[in-house]
């Protein structure tokens, strides 16, 4: 068994409530801004789910690699951060588990770091071997993921990579 943990973070030019609306608020609407998510779709609330004031226990992405399901396992709007757990076909075999916490920091009233932090336990030999090209993997994922959501919460628009995406989808 191996763990891989790779946080990344970007500072983005909104106030630290402006994008806790759009990550967390409109959790289900990755599909809108993401280039790596083809749509997105609201999981209902279930009793017992932490985030159950947004209505929604987590969200099922299509993505290039797959479908994939997040649900939460901690929210918190006081500290601004929220952890999902990450499961489905799009996740590799050897991926035994897999969750994301989002943390938003206030850097001043209209700039905020958003910090992604993966954590994931791999199996076998398998798992051993691939961690550091599972964490390479992970770095760019995560860094497309801020520059897509950096555009679309600053400029109201989707990014490039976004748009080129759709146009392909139409």
């Amino acid at each position: 068994m191996g763990r891989m943990i790779r946080a990344e973070h970007g500072d983005i030019a909104v106030s630290r409530e402006q994008l806790w609306d759009v990550v967390a608020g409109q959790f289900d609407k990755a599909g809108d801004w993401s280039s790596e998510v083809l749509s997105s779709q609201a999981i209902a609330s279930e009793p017992g789910n932490p985030a159950a004031a947004l209505g929604m226990s987590g969200r099922i992405l299509e993505t290039k690699q797959g479908k994939i399901t997040e649900t939460f396992l901690a929210f918190d709007p006081e500290a601004y951060q929220f952890t999902y757990h990450v499961l489905g076909d799009g996740v590799p075999g050897f991926v035994e588990h897999a969750q994301n916490t989002w943390r938003l920091e206030s850097l001043d009233h209209n700039r905020t770091r958003l910090t992604l932090t993966v954590e994931m336990q791999t199996k076998g030999c398998l798992g051993a071997v691939m961690n550091p090209l599972l964490s390479y993997g992970m770095h760019v994922f995560l860094r497309t993921l801020l520059d897509d959501l950096r555009h679309f919460v600053e400029t109201g628009t989707v990014s490039k990579r976004k748009a080129k995406v759709l146009s392909k989808r139409t």
